[in-house]
């Protein structure tokens, strides 16, 4: 059956951004999402297809450097799911793709967001707790490729981007 679920996600170590050389930027933040999907079971295998939307903030840190940037960061996932089920617990892996755009708050460098897309792979734990309700957890890798900001031809992002989400679900 369906399901609907929101969570609280926080990231470590995501997209290096391309100052013209390689610079690497350390970013943290944290993010709320929502999460909705389908479920077919078939004895223990799980099959599913899975939408999240996240938005946050990220603070990026250029390495060896103090300048700090604040930005606003909106990722949809759009993801195929296999699992197995035991008993109340299940365990699923996903692949898909993930749709992101990058807003500064204030955009000191004058080159405006960056957006594009990338592979998506996550792994989540779900435990139901009753007919209805779960509490899980889920890691999600999503590989950004570069992609040059909104007015500049020669800076760009790109990068691996890691995220650890606990989420509350609701099946109907």
């Amino acid at each position: 059956g369906g399901y609907s679920s929101s969570g609280q996600i926080t990231y470590n170590n995501g997209v290096p951004v391309v100052y013209g050389s390689s610079t690497t930027v350390e970013r943290t933040g944290t993010s709320t999402g929502v999460y909705a999907g389908y479920r077919l079971q078939n004895k223990e295998t799980v099959y599913g297809l899975e939408i999240s939307r996240t938005d946050g903030t990220r603070d990026k840190k250029i390495v060896g450097a103090a300048t700090f940037y604040k930005y606003s960061v909106v990722i949809t996932d759009y993801l195929v799911t296999i699992g197995h089920a035991f008993d109340d617990t299940l365990l699923s892996l996903g692949l898909g793709r993930s749709v992101w755009e990058v807003t500064p708050s204030i955009d000191h460098l004058g080159f405006g967001g960056l957006s594009g897309w990338g592979n998506t792979a996550s792994l989540s734990l779900d435990k139901m707790l009753n007919d209805r309700l779960s509490i899980g957890i889920s890691y999600t890798m999503r590989d950004f490729e570069r992609h040059n900001f909104d007015t500049s031809a020669t800076w760009s992002g790109d990068g691996l981007d890691r995220s650890l989400a606990l989420r509350l679900g609701y099946q109907f």
